[in-house]
């Protein structure tokens, strides 16, 4: 397996940010970039 690192666009982020996890257990949430 190689290491492929994948970027995601601004315009695209702002699309799948609504769908991540906004809630607050456990450890506090770090740039999900």
């Amino acid at each position: 397996m190689g290491t492929h690192v994948f970027w995601l666009t601004d315009e695209q982020f702002a699309r799948l940010e609504p769908h991540l996890p906004t809630d607050t257990r456990g450890k506090a949430r770090v740039d999900d970039r």
